[in-house]
């Protein structure tokens, strides 16, 4: 994603947002573990494609 952007912010502020919303969201899953067991193997995609996208 950061690479095809038009704007370098445009992938800072894509991650930035994502981070936020980590924030918050973790606090939540951790004390719902049964409930979002399944959301950590997806969490890692989301990092490595943003982070290795091809």
């Amino acid at each position: 994603m950061k690479y095809n952007c038009p704007s370098s912010t445009t992938w800072k502020l894509a991650i930035e947002c994502f981070f936020r919303v980590l924030k918050m969201g973790l606090v939540v899953a951790r004390k719902h573990r049964n409930a979002f067991e399944s959301m950590w193997t997806e969490l890692a995609k989301a990092f490595d494609d943003f982070l290795f996208s091809k």
